[in-house]
């Protein structure tokens, strides 16, 4: 904890050089205003430890040990970092050996607007008791070792590994601080600078969502601070993106978006009031969410049924086409099988006629031979049978034809 390195009975065997590293340390990058704030020194003491230790070293190690990072703080304010021997002198204070990490100067805006977080708590707070501040390190260490759900390792039981349990999976949250403050609860806090987007920002609300769900333990609530209105409502936004991914009944824990400077009430306890409301919004937003992704699915639906329903109709106009060629032909087929059928029905006519006149001649060949003789000759499929009239009738036929 920060504060751990200001409180002379804790550490009693410090010196105020050592304080002051060891509080710059935690801070990552900072400015003589923060640490004036945060440490409780006036801005006179602040400036002249920061001489003190560059003066100490040798010219070309000052940077080493206390480096000037820019000027980009409140007011264009000149910002710090501890340098190698700095950070070195840091761990050996810790009784760590870790090398160093000196920060660079594209994490200036994120540390900063962490350190601005604890800033106004002490501020609207009036001091710093009851509070409880630990950076990302710690705060990290502390979801690795109490909100991480690990079995037993049987492989390490009898191996050098001082932890039996296996190692946590990857992806688990780093949160950018850990605060506490007394009679009101526990925060993660992010800190946004509006440079994450994508996926990347979506993925950090999941790995929120899914970490209670492994353990037991209450999850402290986490606050979203960001640097504009319009930032803020981005966030809004991919964080209900993102919860409306998980079953109704899935249980979330406590997660609240504010722009840079309204966290602090809300950190002090100045919040229960609003808290059904916000609730009831928050449902009321999530429900309207969900009603335009179900819009959006069935303006989907509705084009999918217009395009069957155009293949259809093209598919019906080709059947049309093929039925109307097929009634054409078979029109066709009738029309020459109603032509046959009255040629047929001639025909059969014809042979009953024929039959009749067979028919009316057999029974006149014993009658008169001239009646049967005219008979003969005026139906022309008996002429065939002049041949066998007599003389005398053959020549009385020829007369009366003249």
């Amino acid at each position: 904890m920060i504060f751990t390195w200001l409180d002379e009975k804790e550490t009693p065997a410090l010196s105020q050089t050592d304080r002051l590293i060891g509080v710059m340390f935690d801070l990552g990058i900072t400015t003589k205003t923060q640490l004036s704030v945060i440490m409780g020194w006036n801005a006179t003491r602040v400036r002249s430890t920061i001489n003190n230790i560059r003066q100490k070293a040798k010219p070309k190690d000052r940077d080493e040990w206390i480096q000037a990072v820019g000027a980009t703080g409140r007011g264009g304010e000149a910002t710090y970092s501890l340098g190698a021997l700095g950070l070195t002198h840091a761990y050996a204070l810790l009784g760590e050996d870790k090398g160093s990490r000196v920060p660079v100067s594209g994490q200036i805006a994120h540390s900063l607007g962490i350190n601005e977080i604890l800033c106004r708590l002490i501020q609207q707070k009036g001091d710093r008791k009851g509070v409880q501040w630990f950076g990302t390190k710690q705060a990290s260490q502390y979801v690795y070792h109490h909100m991480t759900k690990r079995k037993f390792d049987e492989k390490r039981l009898h191996t050098g590994y001082s932890v039996k349990v296996q190692p946590p999976k990857k992806g688990r949250i780093s949160p950018d601080a850990l605060c506490g403050v007394n009679g009101v609860g526990s925060f993660f806090i992010e800190f946004d600078t509006g440079t994450k987007h994508g996926t990347k920002l979506e993925d950090q609300f999941h790995r929120y969502f899914q970490l209670p769900s492994e353990t037991n333990m209450k999850m402290p609530t986490t606050i979203w601070v960001t640097v504009d209105e319009k930032r803020a409502k981005r966030l809004q936004e991919v964080y209900w993106n993102a919860r409306s991914d998980y079953p109704k009944d899935y249980k979330f824990h406590e997660m609240q978006i504010f722009v840079a400077g309204a966290e602090t009430s809300y950190m002090l306890g100045d919040h229960k009031d609003g808290l059904k409301l916000d609730l009831v919004l928050n449902e009321y937003d999530l429900a309207i969410r969900k009603a335009k992704r179900l819009e959006k699915e069935l303006e989907d639906k509705q084009w999918e049924i217009k395009k069957l329903k155009d293949d259809l109709r093209d598919s019906q106009s080709e059947s049309n086409q093929w039925e109307g060629r097929h009634e054409s032909e078979e029109r066709e087929r009738k029309k020459w099988f109603d032509q046959y059928s009255r040629q047929l029905r001639r025909v059969k006519d014809m042979e009953k006629w024929l039959k009749k006149v067979e028919e009316r001649v057999e029974k006149k060949q014993n009658g008169n031979m001239l009646e049967k003789a005219q008979m003969k000759a005026v139906n022309p499929f008996w002429t065939e049978a002049k041949g066998e009239l007599p003389h005398w009738m053959k020549k009385m036929l020829e007369e009366q034809n003249h």
